[in-house]
Parts: C-alpha cells; sequence; structure tokens
C-alpha cells in the first residue's frame, strides 16, 4: 500500500502513528531507515541490514513501514522480497511524485491511497 499526502511532514507522522498504532496491538512490525530496518516482535527488537536480498528475516505477516525520500525512493530489497514472499505487507509514504512509486507498485501490485492535508484547525488541536 502506498499512502501519499502534499504536506511532506504529514505522510511521516502518518508512518509513525500507524507503527505505534500497531506495536500497542503487539503486531509484528518492520521499519526501514534508510540502510537498516528495525524488526518489532513481541518476542523483542533486532535490526538488520535493509539491503539483504532475501528478506528471510521478516516474519510471515509483518507490517514493512517505509519513508520514501530522494536518497531511498523505493522500500528496501529486503521489504520487497518479504512482499514477493507473502510474509510482510509494505506501506509507503511518499510524495504525490510519480517517480516515487510507480515502479515498484506496478511490478509488486501495490494499491494507493491519497490522504489529505490537514486543516488548519487540525494542526492548531495537533499542537
Amino acid at each position: 500500500m502506498i499512502i501519499t499526502q502534499l504536506l511532506n511532514p504529514g505522510k511521516s507522522c502518518f508512518l509513525y502513528y500507524l507503527l505505534l498504532c500497531l506495536l500497542q496491538e503487539q503486531r509484528t512490525v518492520a521499519l526501514q531507515l534508510r540502510n537498516i530496518f528495525v524488526l518489532f516482535e513481541p518476542s523483542g527488537v533486532q535490526i538488520f541490514d535493509a539491503n539483504f536480498l532475501y528478506g528471510y528475516n521478516i516474519p510471515n505477516g509483518t507490517w514493512a513501514l517505509t519513508d520514501s525520500h530522494a536518497s531511498s525512493p523505493i522500500p528496501c530489497s529486503a521489504f520487497l522480497a518479504a512482499c514477493d514472499s507473502d510474509n510482510a505487507w509494505i506501506v509507503q509514504s511518499t510524495s504525490p511524485s510519480a517517480d516515487m512509486w510507480r515502479g515498484w507498485s506496478e511490478e509488486h501490485d501495490a494499491h494507493i491511497y491519497w490522504m489529505e492535508v490537514f486543516p488548519l484547525e487540525e494542526l492548531i488541536a495537533l499542537g
């Protein structure tokens, strides 16, 4: 799944909000942070190389969260491999620029969701 929004910080905030919600439910979550990913499981936390091609360390049912940016526009190879083997469900937050999501999303049959910009009143209420 791809989440896109015009407001750049909003997409990253959503990703961290989703991470917190999933961890509260004790779900298995992998969070990509540039060239590593952090795997959160009910039994503990581990750190892995994000470029590990086969994604063997990602268990079945994992939510794989990634935030695209200019130096890393697509999910890491470990996430893509885990997705291809049906072990992970990728959630990528990205800008609306098609260069940031079109290639991998078509190859991996991703669904795209557009997130509206938060109204000013909501931003003020959030502090």
